[in-house]
């Protein structure tokens, strides 16, 4: 005699995300299968926006860099042009344009420093409340 009866089996299953890696597809699929509420929901919104922010100064560092990297190209190439222009009579005027150029380059590079420094310390400060943000956030949910 063979008799049959039902087995269920259950497995539990678990996901981990870390918080400071969220992206908003991600943050719209828990919405979409109601694993987050709207204030959880706005909580996460928040801190892909302080990414987001963040990304945008070290885009603005990056960019402060390369035209500081470019300046001082062009000032080592006028640098050249003025050692080899002085062994030349008609040159003075020439030389006197290089000058006014490395003079107003050398000015774009202090601008450049206060910029540096002033992105630098807002990029720090993002990180910061970002990092302070993802280890005050609280959520917990049986599914």
């Amino acid at each position: 005699m063979t008799v049959e009866f039902p087995v269920t089996e259950n497995r539990a299953l678990m996901n981990s995300y870390q918080i400071s890696a969220l992206m908003p597809r991600e943050i719209d699929l828990f919405v979409s299968q109601n694993y987050i509420d709207a204030t959880t929901r706005a909580e996460l919104d928040k801190l892909i926006a302080l990414k987001a922010r963040i990304a945008e100064s070290n885009l603005r560092l990056t960019a402060l860099k390369k035209e500081m990297q470019e300046i001082s190209d062009d000032q080592k190439c006028l640098r050249e042009n003025i050692d080899k222009l002085k062994s030349t009579p008609e040159a003075k005027q020439l030389i006197t344009r290089y000058i006014a150029k490395a003079d107003a380059q050398e000015t774009r590079l202090e601008q450049i420093a206060k910029e540096t420094k002033a992105a630098e310390a807002e990029q720090e400060r993002l990180q910061t409340e970002l990092a302070k943000s993802v280890k005050e956030f609280k959520f917990e949910r049986k599914l």
